[in-house]
């Protein structure tokens, strides 16, 4: 009964609340909960405030004084039992509009006619049966105001209508709140989030990251992770956003391989070779967490160091395209100067292409050298990658468990670390060890909690990098540099 009641004005709401939603809401449960509450906060008050005061209303009927009124019967005439209206053809006298009748029903609201006084020039008529009781002239209400009764009716029922789209209305933005956050109105400043502890935050993550490195170290079985190993080989570097920034034959482009906002008043460079690529998530989800006071440029190309001479790859279009890229990087920063550098190169010896060997103090001062100036002093930071792991597509098999794929440290990336650190306590920069965060007591496990930390043997995956935005900033919150 209350369903089809309430269902002409859920008939006319669903539509439009539905369609504003959409358009106003982000799809999901909340959505589609905020979406039914509006709906029903609508339906109800229409129903209660505007549906049945209009529809009940007396102009909707006629009032009693404009009921027609048959002509009296002549006590010489009797009025045939077929002529005599019947009490369902003709509203009672003192008719309340609004109010039901029902067969049989006897309303001690209904106006009854006035007596007749007997007097001797009007006879009683003879069909009037003498016991029937006269009703006194103190019930007759023939004179009540058909508004007023309709007033004294519906005017609770639209002041529930008002509590309820009051009380409607409230919930449904306590519900929008709550899903989405309070909304910005236009002209008005944003709401200035809580200053975040970095160190705090840093610290967290890291100590979370450390637990699930100690327990990939000593698992038995491989657990669900995600992306699947196999998933993240086959991606391999195409899943990285920055992936066309350090690709040697697509030309620079500032603005695609630049995250967060464009107005933000500090910018970070990221530089180097396929190293820098792969830490390139991390950087720009930090640039996309910072509130708009960073923006961050990866640039680069893999397999090409940036150090001030050549070394040697085995690839031929690098060794064709590296001195050309190091001299664009060179420029781009020269014209958007950093306020923050920060270098990636692979942790591996070399060898120029003149044919000398090159030892991790070489390499290192090499490094130093080709950046030197592209940032104020102080302001640049040597990041080093994971240790080399154990190939992948060697280790992961349906015989073999998590521990096939533990590596250690090889000796070459702890002189490259060494080297760094020397170097940079020499200039007054920052060097940061890829050890707390990829290895545990000397060991390197392939998976840390869901997700894997390398796609092959040298590169970290591009979820294993977002993870790490939050201890990259502690660190450099540490040193005052974010």
């Amino acid at each position: 009964m209350t369903i089809g009641d309430l269902s002409y004005s859920l008939y006319l709401w669903h539509l439009p609340v539905i369609v504003f939603a959409g358009v106003l809401l982000a799809p999901g449960p909340a959505a589609t909960a905020i979406t039914v509450l509006a709906m029903l906060v609508l339906t109800v008050a229409t129903y209660l405030g505007i549906e049945q005061p209009l529809h009940r209303a007396p102009w909707a009927t006629r009032g009693p004084e404009e009921q027609p009124k048959p002509a009296a019967p002549t006590p010489s005439e009797p009025v045939p039992a077929e002529r005599r209206p019947s009490a369902l053809a003709s509203r009672p006298a003192g008719y309340v509009p609004g109010k039901r009748y029902y067969p049989g029903s006897r309303s001690t609201s209904a106006v009854l006619p006035e007596p007749a006084v007997a007097t001797a020039s009007a006879p009683r008529p003879p069909d009037v049966d003498e016991r029937m009781p006269v009703p006194p002239a103190s019930i007759d209400a023939g004179t009540a105001p058909p508004w007023a009764a309709w007033r004294a009716r519906f005017a609770p029922r639209v002041a529930m209508a008002g509590a309820t789209l009051a009380i409607g209305a409230g919930a449904t933005a306590l519900a929008v709140m709550l899903a989405y956050g309070a909304p910005t109105l236009p002209g008005l400043p944003a709401a200035v989030p809580a200053p975040i502890d970095v160190a705090a935050e840093a610290g967290d993550a890291l100590s979370v990251l450390q637990g699930e490195l100690a327990a990939a170290s000593t698992a038995t079985s491989w657990p669900e992770l995600h992306p699947s190993l196999d998933e993240a080989q086959r991606a391999s570097s195409s899943a990285n956003r920055a992936h066309d920034c350090f690709t040697p034959g697509v030309p620079l482009d500032a603005g695609r391989c630049t995250w967060g906002s464009a107005d933000a008043p500090r910018h970070l460079y990221l530089v180097g070779d396929s190293s820098a690529m792969a830490y390139a998530p991390a950087f720009a989800k930090l640039a996309d967490d910072s509130g708009g006071a960073w923006r961050v440029t990866t640039v680069g190309m893999y397999g090409c160091r940036f150090t001030d001479v050549l070394v040697e790859s085995r690839d031929p279009s690098v060794m064709a395209a590296c001195g050309q890229r190091k001299a664009d990087v060179a420029a781009m920063v020269g014209a958007s100067p950093a306020d923050l550098l920060v270098v990636s190169n692979a942790f591996t010896l070399g060898r120029s292409v003149d044919g000398r060997d090159l030892d991790a103090g070489e390499l290192v001062s090499a490094i130093a050298s080709e950046v030197t100036g592209w940032a104020p002093a102080g302001h640049t930071v040597y990041l080093a990658p994971p240790p080399h792991g154990v190939d992948l597509g060697r280790c992961v098999s349906r015989l073999t468990g998590p521990s096939s794929c533990l590596a250690g440290i090889d000796d070459v990336w702890m002189q490259m670390q060494t080297a760094t650190e020397a170097r940079a306590a020499l200039t007054g920069d920052l060097a940061i060890s890829a050890l707390p965060f990829s290895c545990w007591q000397g060991v390197c496990p392939a998976f840390v909690g869901d997700t894997p930390v390398r796609y092959d043997d040298t590169h970290i995956t591009p979820a294993f990098a977002e993870r790490l935005a939050p201890i990259l900033r502690g660190a450099l919150a540490e040193r005052g540099l974010y």
